[in-house]
């Protein structure tokens, strides 16, 4: 309030008190019937209640004025404490800033120790910052899809040759340093089965990976929660590429994708749409136990030796068309809830489909690896017997088996 309000106010409530002291006064002279002594009385009544309301306005102005005094200074206070928060927060953004744009310089340098120093700086700034996780995680990924291949040794000396393989063996370490940063934190349990026991301390939840052709050297996802993963192209090397355990909950592509090294995807849990299409599997593959919650596609896919997709559940369609199986092919207690299509497929060797079967729950049109057919059958699912169809050997299939199980007794 302005201050030379102030006495303006003062005075219009005296005034006020004034005009009501005097309005009394004078309807005081009306009654002719008082004697003098009740006059002088009434007179100094008047006057009393002049001054009381006088003092109740302003008892009441100051009342107003203190509240309007406190709520300018809370006021003052609040916009002084906007500005503070302002400041910091500008101070700390400014600082991250710095962190992370020396971070990322330092995934540049040419020295193995200065590109392993930014990966932990960045890790640091993660972890400190949840705002910065995925960033921090899109920078690790993006130094691992960078080219990663030892040239050809012809046109360097040794002394160059063997500076190369230095630096290659450096860069190895650097990489794998990535690759444990990106497992810590995608993590979600400590358990070795159960991602519901021993949470891990240090999980970024709700991550997205993309890892298009990477090279990626005993890649480890186990018991990985994650939202998508992208593997397109991506090459896995190494003794092992461990999956196990891993959750999915939306897309899941490994399109061509090259697995070098034996891969192990015991029970893991594809929620969304997950392709493997025209991947290549050098080495041995167990898919036992996974569960595709849409389609499960590995159209034109690979599988140079062993693979296992015993116990799989596949919600919708399950697609193998062109697929090339040249090892033990194997699908006991398979359950495919839509139609699996197996269309142009190769087996170098007869499938195990034993004790798979189809539920149906997504109509479609079916294709079958030769010497297997279908047969309508029923199943008791807690307690309610419900219709599937079952795969069996085809006739011809059955009895060249029964024969040469059975031969005849020679006379």
């Amino acid at each position: 309030m302005r201050r030379d309000l102030v006495p303006v106010s003062i005075g219009v409530a005296l005034l006020i008190a004034i005009a009501i002291t005097g309005g009394l006064w004078l309807e005081l002279d009306n009654f002719e019937h008082l004697t003098d002594a009740e006059h002088a009385s009434e007179r100094f009544d008047a006057v009393k209640i002049g001054l009381t309301v006088a003092g109740g306005l302003g008892a009441m102005f100051a009342l107003w004025l203190g509240v309007r005094r406190q709520r300018a200074a809370e006021r003052d206070s609040e916009d002084r404490y906007a500005a503070q928060v302002a400041t910091e927060r500008d101070a700390t953004e400014r600082r991250i800033t710095e962190l992370y744009g020396r971070a990322v310089e330092q995934l540049g340098s040419d020295k193995a120790a200065v590109r392993l120093g930014g990966l932990y700086a960045l890790e640091r700034l993660g972890a400190d910052h949840r705002h910065l996780r995925q960033t921090v995680v899109n920078v690790i990924c993006a130094y691992l899809r960078m080219r990663y291949e030892l040239p050809e040794a012809e046109g360097f000396s040794k002394s160059e040759w063997r500076a190369i393989q230095d630096n290659f063996d450096q860069e190895h370490h650097v990489r794998q340093a990535a690759q444990r940063i990106l497992y810590d934190h995608v993590r979600a349990s400590m358990h070795i089965l159960n991602l519901d026991r021993e949470p891990n301390p240090k999980y970024w939840d709700w991550l997205e990976l993309d890892l298009s052709g990477a090279t990626l050297i005993d890649f480890n996802l186990h018991n990985a929660r994650l939202k998508t993963v992208n593997f397109d192209r991506a090459v896995f090397k190494g003794r092992s590429t461990e999956l196990r355990g891993a959750w999915i909950a939306n897309e899941a592509t490994f399109e061509k994708a090259q697995f070098l090294a034996p891969v192990y995807l015991y029970g893991v849990q594809f929620r969304g749409y997950t392709t493997f299409g025209g991947a290549r599997f050098a080495d041995v593959a167990i898919f036992e136990g996974a569960t595709f919650g849409l389609n499960a596609r590995f159209d034109m896919a690979t599988f140079e030796k062993d693979v296992s997709f015993a116990e799989i559940t596949v919600t919708l369609v399950a697609g193998f068309e062109g697929a090339i199986f040249a090892g033990a092919s194997l699908f006991r207690n398979a359950t495919f809830e839509g139609p699996p299509k197996f269309y142009a497929a190769k087996f170098r060797d007869m499938p195990d489909f034993s004790d798979a079967r189809i539920s149906m729950l997504f109509p479609g049109e079916i294709y079958l690896p030769g010497g297997w057919a279908l047969e309508a059958a029923t199943t008791s699912v807690e307690g309610e017997e419900k219709r599937i169809i079952r795969f069996v050997r085809s006739k011809e299939v059955a009895e060249e088996i029964q024969s040469t199980e059975s031969p005849e007794r020679q006379p």
